[in-house]
Protein backbone atom coordinates (compact mmCIF):
# COMPACT_ATOMS: atom_id res chain seq x y z
CA UNK A 1 0.00 0.00 0.00
CA UNK A 2 1.63 3.68 -0.74
CA UNK A 3 2.40 5.69 1.63
CA UNK A 4 0.26 9.01 1.86
CA UNK A 5 2.31 12.28 3.14
CA UNK A 6 -0.18 14.96 4.62
CA UNK A 7 0.56 18.52 2.98
CA UNK A 8 -2.28 20.84 4.52
CA UNK A 9 -5.18 19.33 6.98
CA UNK A 10 -8.06 22.06 8.38
CA UNK A 11 -11.11 20.41 10.04
CA UNK A 12 -14.43 22.13 10.54
CA UNK A 13 -14.51 23.53 6.68
CA UNK A 14 -18.22 24.24 6.19
CA UNK A 15 -19.11 23.85 2.45
CA UNK A 16 -22.63 25.04 1.57
CA UNK A 17 -24.40 23.99 -1.25
CA UNK A 18 -26.45 26.87 -3.27
CA UNK A 19 -30.26 26.37 -3.20
CA UNK A 20 -32.33 28.41 -5.42
CA UNK A 21 -33.68 32.14 -4.25
CA UNK A 22 -37.06 30.66 -3.92
CA UNK A 23 -36.20 28.39 -1.37
CA UNK A 24 -36.91 30.06 2.11
CA UNK A 25 -36.00 27.80 4.60
CA UNK A 26 -32.96 25.77 5.11
CA UNK A 27 -32.87 22.02 4.26
CA UNK A 28 -30.99 19.91 6.72
CA UNK A 29 -27.82 19.39 4.22
CA UNK A 30 -27.23 22.99 3.11
CA UNK A 31 -23.84 23.19 5.25
CA UNK A 32 -21.74 20.36 5.66
CA UNK A 33 -18.62 20.48 7.97
CA UNK A 34 -15.71 18.31 7.63
CA UNK A 35 -12.45 18.27 6.92
CA UNK A 36 -10.10 19.26 3.63
CA UNK A 37 -7.14 17.54 3.02
CA UNK A 38 -4.02 18.16 0.70
CA UNK A 39 -1.86 14.67 0.38
CA UNK A 40 0.76 13.11 -1.80
CA UNK A 41 1.36 9.81 -2.04
CA UNK A 42 3.07 7.88 -5.70
CA UNK A 43 0.49 8.98 -7.82
CA UNK A 44 0.29 12.64 -7.79
CA UNK A 45 -0.86 15.10 -5.36
CA UNK A 46 -5.10 15.03 -4.14
CA UNK A 47 -7.31 17.11 -2.64
CA UNK A 48 -10.00 15.38 -0.55
CA UNK A 49 -13.07 16.80 1.68
CA UNK A 50 -14.58 14.66 3.83
CA UNK A 51 -17.92 15.14 5.68
CA UNK A 52 -18.08 15.00 9.48
CA UNK A 53 -18.95 10.85 10.47
CA UNK A 54 -17.90 9.52 7.01
CA UNK A 55 -14.42 9.71 7.80
CA UNK A 56 -14.28 5.66 8.42
CA UNK A 57 -17.04 4.81 5.78
CA UNK A 58 -15.59 3.02 2.83
CA UNK A 59 -17.64 3.53 -0.71
CA UNK A 60 -17.65 0.95 -3.17
CA UNK A 61 -17.91 0.48 -6.81
CA UNK A 62 -20.80 -1.16 -6.75
CA UNK A 63 -22.70 1.78 -5.22
CA UNK A 64 -22.92 3.61 -8.52
CA UNK A 65 -24.97 0.48 -10.04
CA UNK A 66 -27.01 -0.11 -7.02
CA UNK A 67 -28.61 3.51 -7.66
CA UNK A 68 -26.33 4.14 -4.17
CA UNK A 69 -26.35 1.50 -2.69
CA UNK A 70 -23.54 0.01 -0.72
CA UNK A 71 -22.86 -3.58 -1.04
CA UNK A 72 -21.61 -4.96 2.85
CA UNK A 73 -20.80 -8.04 3.10
CA UNK A 74 -21.31 -10.38 6.19
CA UNK A 75 -18.55 -12.52 6.50
CA UNK A 76 -20.09 -14.79 9.27
CA UNK A 77 -22.26 -16.29 6.65
CA UNK A 78 -20.82 -15.13 2.85
CA UNK A 79 -24.23 -13.09 2.19
CA UNK A 80 -24.48 -9.95 0.68
CA UNK A 81 -26.86 -6.93 1.51
CA UNK A 82 -27.65 -3.88 -0.70
CA UNK A 83 -27.79 -0.83 2.37
CA UNK A 84 -28.74 2.55 1.56
CA UNK A 85 -25.68 5.02 1.30
CA UNK A 86 -25.43 8.47 3.55
CA UNK A 87 -26.83 11.37 1.33
CA UNK A 88 -23.62 12.92 2.78
CA UNK A 89 -21.46 10.59 0.27
CA UNK A 90 -22.06 13.48 -2.46
CA UNK A 91 -20.11 15.59 -0.87
CA UNK A 92 -17.17 13.47 -0.30
CA UNK A 93 -14.62 15.08 -2.92
CA UNK A 94 -11.79 13.69 -3.96
CA UNK A 95 -9.40 15.34 -7.24
CA UNK A 96 -6.08 15.23 -8.45
CA UNK A 97 -4.73 18.74 -8.18
CA UNK A 98 -3.94 18.60 -11.83
CA UNK A 99 -7.41 18.75 -12.39
CA UNK A 100 -8.05 22.27 -11.14
CA UNK A 101 -8.48 25.20 -13.57
CA UNK A 102 -9.00 27.62 -10.98
CA UNK A 103 -9.23 28.83 -7.41
CA UNK A 104 -11.22 32.00 -6.19
CA UNK A 105 -10.75 32.90 -2.80
CA UNK A 106 -12.61 35.94 -1.07
CA UNK A 107 -11.06 37.54 1.84
CA UNK A 108 -11.94 38.04 5.38
CA UNK A 109 -13.13 41.23 4.40
CA UNK A 110 -15.89 40.34 2.47
CA UNK A 111 -17.08 38.34 5.51
CA UNK A 112 -16.02 34.81 6.03
CA UNK A 113 -13.09 33.86 3.77
CA UNK A 114 -14.16 30.78 1.55
CA UNK A 115 -12.68 29.19 -1.66
CA UNK A 116 -14.20 28.27 -4.88
CA UNK A 117 -12.10 25.57 -6.73
CA UNK A 118 -13.14 25.07 -10.58
CA UNK A 119 -12.05 21.97 -12.11
CA UNK A 120 -10.65 21.74 -16.03
CA UNK A 121 -13.75 19.77 -16.81
CA UNK A 122 -16.16 22.56 -15.58
CA UNK A 123 -17.18 21.28 -12.66
CA UNK A 124 -17.60 23.89 -9.93
CA UNK A 125 -17.34 22.56 -6.53
CA UNK A 126 -19.62 23.87 -3.29
CA UNK A 127 -18.00 27.26 -1.73
CA UNK A 128 -15.56 26.02 0.83
CA UNK A 129 -15.84 27.80 4.43
CA UNK A 130 -13.14 28.42 6.55
CA UNK A 131 -14.41 29.76 10.16
CA UNK A 132 -11.46 28.96 11.61
CA UNK A 133 -8.87 30.03 9.43
CA UNK A 134 -6.63 28.75 6.81
CA UNK A 135 -7.52 29.74 3.35
CA UNK A 136 -4.61 31.41 3.02
CA UNK A 137 -2.24 28.68 4.28
CA UNK A 138 -3.89 26.44 1.53
CA UNK A 139 -3.33 28.61 -1.09
CA UNK A 140 0.09 29.00 -0.42
CA UNK A 141 0.19 24.84 -0.50
CA UNK A 142 -1.18 25.15 -3.74
CA UNK A 143 0.94 27.49 -5.41
CA UNK A 144 3.81 25.47 -4.00
CA UNK A 145 2.44 22.49 -6.08
CA UNK A 146 0.69 24.49 -8.61
CA UNK A 147 1.59 26.80 -11.27
CA UNK A 148 -1.10 29.86 -10.20
CA UNK A 149 -1.19 33.33 -11.53
CA UNK A 150 -3.14 36.02 -9.77
CA UNK A 151 -5.75 37.24 -12.90
CA UNK A 152 -5.13 40.60 -13.77
CA UNK A 153 -9.35 41.09 -14.34
CA UNK A 154 -9.96 39.83 -10.87
CA UNK A 155 -7.84 40.08 -7.37
CA UNK A 156 -9.39 37.34 -5.94
CA UNK A 157 -9.27 34.94 -8.85
CA UNK A 158 -6.45 32.63 -9.17
CA UNK A 159 -5.73 30.42 -12.54
CA UNK A 160 -4.07 27.80 -13.12
CA UNK A 161 -1.04 28.03 -15.58
CA UNK A 162 -1.45 25.75 -18.50
CA UNK A 163 1.44 22.92 -18.91
CA UNK A 164 2.15 23.77 -22.31
CA UNK A 165 3.18 27.18 -23.14
CA UNK A 166 2.02 28.72 -26.23
CA UNK A 167 5.20 27.50 -28.50
CA UNK A 168 4.68 23.92 -27.79
CA UNK A 169 1.32 23.98 -28.76
CA UNK A 170 1.75 25.45 -32.36
CA UNK A 171 4.69 22.66 -32.53
CA UNK A 172 2.40 20.47 -31.99
CA UNK A 173 -0.38 21.66 -34.18
CA UNK A 174 2.37 21.84 -36.98
CA UNK A 175 3.62 18.83 -36.33
CA UNK A 176 -0.06 17.12 -37.36
CA UNK A 177 0.17 19.19 -40.02
CA UNK A 178 3.49 17.67 -41.76
CA UNK A 179 1.54 14.13 -41.38
CA UNK A 180 -0.49 15.30 -43.99
CA UNK A 181 -3.24 13.25 -42.49
CA UNK A 182 -5.92 15.88 -44.38
CA UNK A 183 -4.66 16.53 -47.38
CA UNK A 184 -6.25 15.66 -49.79
CA UNK A 185 -4.04 16.13 -53.09
CA UNK A 186 -3.46 12.53 -53.52
CA UNK A 187 -7.17 12.05 -53.55
CA UNK A 188 -8.11 10.24 -57.33
CA UNK A 189 -12.11 11.71 -56.81
CA UNK A 190 -10.63 15.30 -56.27
CA UNK A 191 -8.79 15.23 -59.80
CA UNK A 192 -11.75 13.96 -61.76
CA UNK A 193 -14.48 16.98 -62.86
CA UNK A 194 -17.92 15.27 -63.00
Amino acid sequence: MAKETVLFERNYIIIKERSSQSETRAAPLDEITGTLTISEHERGKFFRFIPLGLEDVMTDDWALINGGHSVVYDKQDGDSVAVPSSPLLKYRLHFNLNDLRSVRRHHMTHGIAHMVFILKDGTTLPAFYFNHGGSKELLQKLAQSLPLEKSTQDTRLYVVKDDFPRANASQAISAFDQLNLFDNSNDPVKGSVC
